[in-house]
């Protein structure tokens, strides 16, 4: 039976599978990989609490903006997508990710790629294993749950959009997750998001935002006058690029076709149309890149990994990390999920910041099927807490086949003999010599 229904899903993928656009450029041929929203998406995202509309301290602008800004340079050097359409990863995680991760850290050598993020990390965990684009807003969601490894961790090579990262490639990416991101616009900006932008362009913001490529912009090139394409609707914006800069009747995008395309890669474009024509712009609200000392990797087997829709880790009786492993791509209401026929999760997820005790620790991991025709296994759940190795001894568990229940699995932290002495030695200490 199980064999039937792969086999339907795989035909089904194949039959419903839509073509990429091509687009010939005098450096070669590159697909259009943006997917459209359908309109009042980003409202009901917004309604529902799951995206910012506005960075929350510049959410009601204090100033107007400087009417220059440049942040170019913290850019890495200008990628290149290849014959992929991954044009969505490209721009909100080689460039607009790998430049908070300058932010961050002043020192890091971006020109290297132990200091990129990983494009093919974000787009493999969001395609379900087939190259047909995405959606603006994965990167930043993959961000929020996972964080992103660097470029040395997960190269991008062509042609190897399907496989899933490895646990290792989760873990040295942890300490770079994100807190949330914004939406700051869909399509035709009023003035107080075309300023929001601006400002936070000032305050050395970039972001990734999306356009409608044709041949006219293929052709453009240094020394022409700011690029003007196409009138468009929403539902044409096609491909994903980095905005990260704007001064008097412009504004500064940094593309994915090479640093042999346009101005060494990068395109300036009226500031007109682009406030007309550009939309779905979006930026991350970094976290604070600490240091991952407590972190869980788990295995989960399953026939269908997006069936797994929701994974949920307690900490001492309090929720630490609530989220579905696979981002809601298909934007219907607050999001569905796109299906990913691939099979298992591996996975790893930072717990640094739970509610952690000093002595005993109890961790209880939560999770539900809800797709009927796959039945799943908890097949491991091991925390790293600091140098120290426990693992779950309810292993492996059976995750039922969508009848509603969470299957679960737990992790009791006891700390050696030695410790308890310590910490008691040290109370009594304490009190003995208590000051009255």
């Amino acid at each position: 039976m199980k064999s039937i229904i792969s086999f339907i899903l795989l035909f089904t993928t194949i039959v419903l599978a839509v073509e990429l656009p091509v687009l010939q450029t005098k450096t070669g041929e590159f697909k259009l990989g943006k997917k459209p929203y359908p309109q009042g998406t980003r409202e009901k995202w917004i309604a529902a609490g799951r995206v910012f509309s506005a960075a929350p301290l510049i959410s009601t602008p204090k100033r107007k903006s400087s009417g220059y800004a440049d942040n170019s340079a913290g850019l890495p050097p200008v990628g290149n997508q290849g014959y992929e359409g991954s044009c969505v990863h490209w721009a909100g995680t080689y460039a607009v990710k790998t430049y908070y991760m300058k932010k961050n850290n002043p020192a890091l050598d971006i020109t290297s790629t132990s200091g990129q993020a990983s494009p093919r990390f974000t787009y493999n965990l969001s395609n379900a294993g087939e190259d047909d684009g995405g959606w603006g807003h994965e990167p930043f969601e993959i961000f929020m749950r996972y964080g992103c490894p660097d470029l040395a961790q997960i190269p991008y090579i062509a042609g190897q959009y399907y496989f899933l990262p490895h646990v290792n490639d989760f873990v040295e990416g942890l300490y770079r997750r994100t807190i949330d991101y914004v939406w700051a616009w869909n399509w035709k900006p009023s003035t107080n998001e075309i300023e929001q932008l601006k400002l936070h362009l000032d305050n050395g913001g970039v972001a990734s935002i999306a356009l409608y490529a044709n041949s006219s912009m293929s052709l453009w090139g240094s020394g022409d006058p700011p690029w003007v394409g196409s009138s468009c609707n929403y539902s044409d914006l096609n491909h994903m690029v980095c905005v990260c800069g704007y001064g008097p009747g412009w504004y500064k995008i940094m593309n994915s076709w090479g640093a042999g395309w346009g101005s060494n890669g990068f395109i300036i474009v009226d500031a007109n149309y682009f406030e007309n024509y550009f939309g779905d712009c979006m930026f991350p609200i970094e976290g604070s890149y600490s240091i991952v000392s407590n972190y869980v990797t788990l295995q989960i087997k399953h026939g269908r990994r997006s069936d797994i829709q929701s994974l949920i880790f307690d900490v001492n009786g309090t929720e630490s990390w609530n989220f579905a492993p696979t981002p809601e791509n298909l934007p219907k209401g607050t999001g569905t999920h796109y299906v990913d026929a691939r099979s298992n999760l591996y996975l790893a997820i930072d717990l640094t910041f739970a509610s952690w005790n000093y002595t005993n620790d109890n961790i209880i991991l939560r999770a539900k099927d809800s797709v009927s025709g796959y039945a799943g296994t908890i097949d491991n759940c091991i925390l790293k807490k600091k140098d120290k190795t426990f693992l779950s001894s309810d292993t492996p568990r059976n995750i039922p086949d969508n009848d509603g229940a969470y299957a679960s699995v737990s992790i009791n932290v006891i700390p050696e003999p030695g410790f308890v002495f310590l910490i008691s030695f040290s109370l009594f200490f304490l009190y003995a010599n208590k000051k009255y």
